[in-house]
């Protein structure tokens, strides 16, 4: 947008950081209708996203999967008001080394945006710098959640099943192989892998929101065995972990 000042000279004015407007405390994401089966009333299993919900001061919002679809929808759901905290919440995988099993919670110190940057010299690998900031004021794919905030979650999510917290990884691409799984635990000391933490986590640095990422496990990263897979349990049980973490917020 631009304007014109009293001498003719062009005068720019940035839209990408309004002033604050008053929005919901917190805004809840998740990928799938399916992941705020546990709101009330639930969302239903609408397959079309993004789907905005509004329940008191919790903005909910299915996102769709993938990081990019992510940051659209919160982009869309922050004309509501910018949000104090982003609580990302689903399932996940449990990365080989991580000390998680399926059905424990994993709950995240920083999210790794791990598809941004130069191809990695060995596959697996953490993509190098590009050399401009891919987010605001930094170059670098890391960010981090609330410390403060994450200790809350982490001490609710401790009630309910055997829980950690430590770095997500997110990528578009699922991992499938035990090398690649292998190889980006060891580059990044990652517990979880995901595909819209990083989405959910820059959005909430442009907003300048808090953000917070609770996730349960539902298979181990590798081989995409399915008949091992815990998805329907790990879905009730992120739910749990959010509505407990939700519950400490207004005591």
């Amino acid at each position: 947008m631009t304007d014109t000042g009293t001498d003719g000279n062009v005068i720019w004015q940035s839209l990408l950081r309004p002033e604050k407007k008053a929005g919901p405390k917190v805004m809840v994401v998740a990928a799938t209708s399916q992941e705020l089966g546990w709101v009330d009333p639930p969302p239903g299993l609408k397959p079309d996203f993004p789907l905005i919900l509004e329940a008191g001061d919790t903005l909910f919002v299915v996102t769709g999967p993938g990081p990019a679809n992510t940051a659209l929808a919160i982009g869309r759901a922050l004309a509501f008001g910018r949000p104090e905290l982003i609580l990302n919440v689903g399932i996940g995988g449990a990365y080989p080394g991580s000390a998680l099993q399926i059905g424990d919670l994993a709950v995240a110190t920083v999210e790794i945006d791990h598809d941004t940057g130069t191809e990695p010299k060995l596959p697996g690998g953490p993509p190098g710098s590009i050399g401009v900031p891919t987010s605001p004021g930094s170059a670098e794919n890391l960010f981090a959640a609330d410390r403060e905030t994450t200790e809350l979650l982490l001490e609710s999510c401790k009630t309910l099943a055997n829980c950690r917290k430590g770095a997500f990884v997110t990528s578009a691409m699922v991992t499938s192989s035990q090398e690649r799984a292998e190889r980006i635990a060891a580059n990044y000391s990652a517990i979880c892998e995901n595909m819209e933490g990083a989405g959910a986590a820059r959005a909430a640095l442009y907003s300048g929101s808090k953000f917070v990422e609770v996730r349960a496990i539902s298979n181990m990263v590798g081989p995409r065995d399915k008949e091992k897979w815990k998805i329907p349990e790990a879905i009730e049980l992120a739910g749990q972990a959010a509505k407990a973490f939700l519950a400490t917020l207004t005591s």
